[in-house]
This record gives structure tokens, sequence and C-alpha cells, in this order.
């Protein structure tokens, strides 16, 4: 069985500048501690500009399109078959492993 995946989504660019480097810092911190964890990890974008580079080169990673802000039919069945194909589930941290403040 294929290992379960998280979805990491973004509204904007592959290639969005400055402002959204904070966020892929984040994004990279979080799918480090997962991917330690076995659980994959699945990145989309309002439009994808290969090549992503966004997270750590040891860390193995999915991308696809999704505009969020931008919903139609067609758009919904191709996240969802990307849902199946990259077993993206709920996930959540068991307690021991929340960073709690």
């Amino acid at each position: 069985m294929k290992k379960e995946a998280i979805l990491i989504t973004s509204n904007f660019s592959s290639d969005t500048g400055f402002a959204w480097k904070y966020f892929f810092k984040i994004f990279n911190y979080i799918s480090s501690g997962l991917h330690e964890k076995q659980v994959g990890i699945c990145l989309s974008f309002a439009k994808v500009v290969e090549p992503v580079t966004i997270l750590n080169a040891d860390i193995p990673f999915e991308v696809f399109a999704f505009d969020p802000l931008h919903i139609d039919l067609n758009g919904v069945l191709k996240l969802r078959k990307n849902i199946k194909k990259n077993n993206i589930t709920y996930h959540c941290c068991p307690k021991q492993d929340r960073v709690e403040n």
C-alpha cells in the first residue's frame, strides 16, 4: 500500500516572489518533519512553474496545479484524481509529536 501523504496548498504560482519565501520556509519545516515520519509530501499551486525548488533537495515531493480561488468542475475532478493518486489523507500529528506553546 502506498504511504499516506499530506497536501500543502498555495493560492499563488510556485515562482511567486519575496513575500511567499517566508511561507515556503514554513512549508519546508512542515515537510521535513513529516518526511522523517514517512509521510509523503504533495504541493499544489495555482500555477506550477518548473522547477519547483522550495523544499530541501533531500525531501521528495509531488507537485500539481490547483487554483482554490478559481474553482470549476474540471479543477475539482483533477484535484480528486491527484488526491487519490498520491494517497493524500487527513493527517493529524499524534499528541506526543505536537508542538505546544
